[in-house]
């Protein structure tokens, strides 16, 4: 049965997921703020170390906006992306308002299921890139939990299984459950709910990126032009040995 669901249902899932969403490299953002580095965590169930690293990702346009998970294991680096104002940002509002209510109870130990959402996700290894599907009852959805434990608060991203969707690494992995630290999470939670700040470095990083397609268009004017003035010196230059060959030709008859 389970052989028959991973044939029949997630191909289709995945191919309606990716009339909108499939590319192989991620997204580029306009800026990226790198909130959190070099993070060593254990994951929840298998106890494997990993690395992880949180980017704040601005886009053109705030409904675009997400968040980055980059994710170092012994074999491949996952880049986990979550819109924000898609799904990320409810299930982030859970978690604070949960962990107040906790300190409020003075609980130490504790886990409370957050929500599900959309998750585009990417591995790399040396210079390669892949696209990954991240398998479940809806392809690309994963959840999200409050973990406390032993008085310290944790979102957990809850274990899914991935493979390769596109790209030349061939790919079947158990991503286990990864705590991400209350504090490593607040920067990023804060970071986006500055809008005045977020709004005056997008509109900052725009008139860069403006200015910087500008600064190219004039240079490809100018290549172009100085092209054109070379190919017109070289035209002139042989009309000039044309009538002067000519010239002499008609001085020798």
């Amino acid at each position: 049965m389970k052989r028959i669901f991973k044939t029949l249902w997630i191909p289709a899932a995945v191919c309606a997921f990716c009339l909108t969403a499939c590319t192989t490299l991620p997204l580029k953002a306009l800026y990226t703020e790198p909130t959190v580095t070099g993070v060593t965590v254990n994951t929840e169930n298998n106890h494997f170390d990993v690395v992880y690293a949180i980017n704040c990702c601005v886009m053109p346009k705030a409904k675009d906006d997400f968040i980055s998970f980059k994710v170092d294991t012994m074999l491949y680096t996952y880049r986990l992306d979550f819109s924000v104002n898609t799904g990320m940002k409810a299930i982030l509002d859970r978690f604070f308002s949960i962990s107040t209510l906790a300190d409020s109870q003075h609980r130490q130990n504790g886990h409370r299921y957050l929500g599900e959402t959309t998750l585009y996700a990417y591995a790399s290894s040396a210079e390669t890139i892949s696209r990954l599907v991240a398998e479940g009852k809806i392809a690309n959805h994963v959840r999200f939990s409050f973990l406390l434990k032993d008085g310290k608060k944790y979102l957990l991203l809850e274990g899914f299984q991935v493979q390769t969707l596109d790209g030349k690494l061939a790919i079947d992995d158990y991503i286990d459950s990864i705590p991400f630290h209350y504090d490593d999470i607040k920067k990023a939670y804060d970071f986006f709910n500055d809008t005045d700040q977020l709004e005056e470095n997008r509109q900052k990083q725009l008139q860069i990126a403006i200015a910087a397609k500008q600064a190219e268009k004039d240079s490809q004017t100018a290549a172009t032009q100085a092209e054109k003035d070379s190919s017109a010196a070289v035209d002139t230059q042989e009309a000039g040995i044309i009538s002067n060959s000519e010239k002499s030709s008609a001085e020798n008859q």
